[in-house]
């Protein structure tokens, strides 16, 4: 016989994962209030995180086809994605990010070619700075054009 996860936790149709959480939460300590034996509460215990990963699954999906539901359609969800978007909108519109990409190759003589390349998004406008250089097996290093080593 399958328990139902939503009349296990009492959960209503538009749950929450906090509200899942919260469930799962009191059921736990609940049954560690319990005089059941130890074996018993494992395997309760069990069932309970069973049920709790079921209905996880069941906000992934539901979360996954969202974008197949009418517009009209008000569940937590949604009025959260919308909030979010909402405050987005009143703060201010800047962004930054930076990225770090390295690559070496290593040529028959023990030197190393190695490139780093660093990008800047500064609102929109991308700033990109190549780093090219040999490192000799001596361990010296000397800067190079990395496209034009290549070809060699």
């Amino acid at each position: 016989m399958s328990v139902n996860f939503m009349t296990f936790f009492g959960l209503t149709q538009n749950f929450t994962l906090e509200d899942l959480r919260n469930a799962k939460n009191t059921k736990l300590n609940s049954l560690a209030n319990t005089k059941l034996s130890e074996e018993d509460k494992q395997v309760y215990a069990l069932e309970i995180i069973r049920l709790y990963k079921k209905a996880k699954r069941q906000i992934s999906q539901n979360h996954d086809n969202f974008m197949l539901t009418p517009f009209n359609y008000s569940n937590n969800i949604f009025n959260t994605m919308i909030n979010h978007m909402r405050q987005f909108d009143n703060t201010s519109n800047n962004f930054a990010s930076q990225s770090r990409t390295y690559n070496e190759r290593r040529l028959a003589d023990g030197s190393k070619i190695v490139m780093e390349v660093y990008k800047t998004n500064n609102n929109g406008t991308i700033k990109e700075e190549i780093k090219s250089y040999k490192i000799l097996p001596n361990g010296t290093r000397q800067e190079i054009n990395y496209n034009d080593n290549l070809k060699k």
